[in-house]
């Protein structure tokens, strides 16, 4: 998997949402999130980019408080699935704005969450 980078943004934008790339303007709540990963770890993995807005894929960044959470909840997946759910959060500054990102992984292994091992079809 790629990493996004400042410098690769700009094209990830461009490409728009797809099996692989989301992008959510704010945190959301813990089981949007949890399903969210579950369905990238079962399909190819990706990108979940939080602080990409509106139809224009505005950059309006997210608060440094929302980051913590994102981390907990991957640490969450990963320990109630056995290891077998792997996610990374990070952050890219852009126009001076801080974009979070949550890498997941591909699992070998059907990731759950609330008994249901979802899938991602589209965007």
């Amino acid at each position: 998997m790629n990493r996004v980078t400042s410098e690769n943004i700009w094209s990830i934008l461009k490409g728009g949402e797809n099996e692989r790339v989301e992008f959510k303007e704010r945190k959301i709540h813990q089981k949007a999130f949890n399903r969210l990963v579950s369905a990238f770890a079962n399909t190819e993995g990706g990108s979940i980019i939080f602080g990409i807005g509106g139809s224009n894929l505005k950059i309006v960044g997210i608060k440094p408080s929302e980051i913590q959470p994102l981390i907990e909840n991957c640490k969450i997946m990963k320990k109630t699935n056995d290891s077998n759910c792997f996610c990374v959060v990070y952050s890219v500054e852009i126009e001076g704005k801080s974009v979070v990102v949550v890498d997941v992984e591909k699992s070998k292994k059907p990731v759950y969450t609330e008994g249901v091992a979802y899938e991602r079809k589209g965007d």
